[in-house]
């Protein structure tokens, strides 16, 4: 750089260029929450049968007494 003005134009030319990653880092990482959002867990709903493991404890049970 031999000027004032080849200075600027550098200056200009990093600024551009950080802007412009700056918005490829917003836009990438709006995709991939996106992505990020099929991929949490979903809430399911509970068991009708809540006694399921003491069903499971009792035929246990049985099999060891026999």
């Amino acid at each position: 750089m031999k000027s004032l003005a080849d200075a600027e134009a550098a200056e200009n030319q990093r600024d551009q260029k950080v802007k412009s990653d700056a918005a490829k880092r917003t836009s990438s990482s709006r995709a991939s929450s996106v992505a990020k959002g099929t991929q949490q867990f979903r809430n399911f709903t509970e068991r009708k049968n809540n006694n399921y493991m003491e069903k499971i404890l009792k035929q246990y049970s049985q099999d060891s007494n026999e």
